[in-house]
């Protein structure tokens, strides 16, 4: 698309065929895992219940939603209807993340047969997900239960799927311990040096890990604090948003100043030897981009680049598939460990392009250029 003029129509097209992919993305073995109980599940493969889905079925939910696509609902609503039937025996925080979008289809289409898995999974953050000191979220995941760990995906995984159950179901007990999640993620992993944030935190022993100040996991910052506002609306704390609102101010400050000349991130933002990482760009992009829609941050410092970001990363999208995609990623002690990262092709590369192509399109100045 680097010859291609960017338009809306263009864009529309792009979206379109990086859905395509998307819904047939396959795993041949390199990204699925032996659960606890013996399953199998996928990072990969589209129709498994796992994170990168659940991201990916947020991008395709606020497409639908933007161009009113019944086909987009449709695609939706059939990826529930096969992954639903089996419910999830063994729940973690990675796996409450297709509830996020699950919530948002409930909201627009009330349907009893949702709103027990909307509950069950509430229940489940609030009173059997295991918690930290001062009460966070620990990360557990199918393979580990990271013991005493917060990490940056947390927010995007599980915390706002929480927030936005308790708006629909008028519990101001989910609202309030979402508000608290994202000030007690805060205190543990924003870097009071840079601004940016850490991976991971471990209160077995008192640190950040590697201190790694990775892409994709800020991207979900960027990300999750406007989501946070837009779902929460005037129910949200105003002190906690006051808060927030500088806790992002100060993280995209931090970030522009590691922006690409050219306009992508590398996988550690402060390493340029690292490679270029094109979900965590696509993600920052969505970020910059809706953050300065709403009014969050100012546009007129951060809206460009959104745009340079999403200008630079057009170029890896060939054919429908991104490229320089990440794969999954946990929390490395180093910075070769994240520099030695796989790329490959993943649900949620196509997922933060379209979330950051979407929120494009939005955007006024678009059309003609």
């Amino acid at each position: 698309m680097t010859s291609e003029r960017i338009t809306s129509q263009s864009i529309i097209n792009q979206i379109e065929m990086l859905i395509d992919d998307l819904i047939h993305i396959e795993d041949h073995g390199e990204c699925t895992f032996t659960t606890k109980d013996k399953g199998s599940v996928s990072d990969k493969k589209w129709q498994d219940w796992n994170w990168a889905q659940g991201v990916a079925l947020y991008g395709l939910y606020k497409y639908a939603k933007l161009r009113n696509s019944q086909q987009m609902y449709k695609e939706i609503e059939k990826w529930y209807e096969v992954c639903l039937k089996e419910e999830v025996k063994e729940k973690n925080v990675n796996f409450m993340a297709p509830i996020l979008a699950l919530s948002f289809i409930y909201e627009e289409k009330p349907d009893d047969r949702i709103l027990p898995h909307l509950k069950s999974w509430a229940d489940w953050a609030m009173n059997q997900l295991p918690k930290t000191k001062f009460h966070g979220f620990q990360h557990t995941v199918f393979v580990a239960e990271n013991k005493g760990q917060l990490w940056d995906d947390t927010l995007m995984m599980a915390v706002l799927a929480l927030a936005k159950i308790g708006v629909l179901l008028e519990e101001p007990g989910y609202i309030a311990e979402a508000e608290r999640q994202f000030l007690v993620h805060t205190t543990f992993l924003m870097d009071r040096k840079t601004n940016l944030w850490f991976h991971g935190w471990t209160f077995e022993e008192g640190n950040n890990f590697g201190e790694a100040l990775w892409a994709r996991g800020n991207c979900w910052i960027t990300i999750a604090i406007p989501e946070l506002f837009d779902i929460l609306g005037d129910k949200i704390s105003p002190a906690i948003r006051m808060f927030l609102t500088d806790v992002l101010e100060s993280q995209v400050e931090a970030l522009i100043t590691f922006q690409d000349e050219k306009g992508p991130w590398h996988t550690l933002i402060n390493d340029p030897s690292s490679y270029i990482e094109i979900s965590g760009t696509f993600g920052f992009a969505y970020g910059l981009l809706k953050a300065s829609h709403m009014g969050i941050i100012d546009p007129g410092k951060y809206q460009e680049k959104g745009v340079k970001a999403i200008r630079g990363a057009l170029p890896y999208i060939v054919d429908g598939k991104v490229g320089n995609v990440s794969a999954g990623t946990g929390v490395g002690r180093n910075a070769d460990f994240y520099k030695n990262i796989a790329i490959t092709d993943m649900p949620y590369g196509p997922a933060l392009a379209i979330l950051a192509l979407t929120e494009y399109l939005k955007d006024e100045t678009l059309s003609g250029k």
